[in-house]
């Protein structure tokens, strides 16, 4: 992904776990209280009713403050922001993307030890919720 989010190298953001922070952030616009686009600043309450202050660069949540990468707040700031919209978007009308072939060779994988029956059982979750 090619995010340009404050002063963060684009590629910081293109691990599981910053994934699972944009997408996270995404859906937090509700709990946004204060926003500034031209400062792109905000305050955003957390789930525990804490109001975090929010730039690009920096978020007074604890994620952030222990980590020093972004947090899922951060990511709400550049969603609203417009920043997250090059973000990839699954389209199944137009995927070649085969979900079978994919459970098969996984299948496969864990047959043969090369996977954990953990991962292999991860594995074909995420993939049963593809349509």
């Amino acid at each position: 992904m090619n995010i340009k989010m404050g002063s963060w190298e684009p590629g910081i953001h293109d691990n599981l776990d910053q994934i699972k922070r944009i997408e996270s952030g995404k859906k937090l616009e509700k709990q946004v209280r204060k926003l500034d686009r031209k400062k792109r600043s905000a305050v955003i309450e957390g789930s525990s009713g804490d109001m975090y202050k929010v730039t690009l660069d920096k978020c007074t949540c604890f994620d952030f403050q222990a980590r020093q990468m972004p947090c899922k707040h951060m990511y709400c700031l550049a969603h609203m922001n417009g920043l997250l919209d090059d973000m990839p978007e699954y389209d199944s009308h137009n995927s070649s993307f085969d979900k079978d072939a994919e459970l098969d060779r996984y299948l496969r994988l864990y047959l043969d030890g090369q996977i954990p029956v953990n991962g292999y059982i991860g594995v074909c979750s995420a993939l049963s919720k593809i349509k």
